[in-house]
Order: C-alpha cells, then structure tokens, then sequence
C-alpha cells in the first residue's frame, strides 16, 4: 500500500471537509501530531528569528568556544528534561 506525507494550512472549515472525506474513503491524518509539530516549528523559528535579530543588533557578547559548547549542553539538557516529562 502507498503511502503519501504532506503539510498542507488551512481553515477549520476546509480540515472539517477534509476529515469526512477521509472517513468516507478509509484515510486518516493525525492531526493533533500534525498541529503539535506545526506549533513547534512556529515557536523554534521565532525563537530563531529574535536571537539572530539580537545578534545582528549586536546585543550579545562574543563568547568563547567553551561557553558555546556550555550553552548548547544546557540546550541538550533541557530538551531531554522536557522529553522524559512529556
């Protein structure tokens, strides 16, 4: 059997006409994987996009390659404390 990935915005409207169809022809969508990822996406690119905003400001100090590698493992850390809550 084939399967198909895509991403696809829309209105509640269209994902309402979009899940019928779905049931009358045997497809299904995670949505709410789908709307979490999305989301997530959304507030890592706007993360992003204001520190790389502060940095061509020149709002942040230049750091050493260990205070670097010190950032991203607090990063690392993080990411698996909310991991293993989830």
């Amino acid at each position: 059997m084939a399967q198909v990935e895509m991403t696809v915005s829309m209105d509640s409207r269209r994902q309402e006409q979009i899940d019928r169809f779905c049931a009358i022809s045997g497809l299904s969508i995670p949505w709410i994987e789908f709307l979490e990822k999305e989301e997530q996406r959304r507030k890592a690119r706007e993360g992003f996009n204001a520190i790389r905003a502060k940095a061509e400001r020149g709002e942040y100090p230049d750091l050493t390659m260990e205070e670097i590698n010190e950032e991203i493992a607090k990063a690392r850390a993080e990411k698996r404390q909310k991991e293993n809550q989830g």
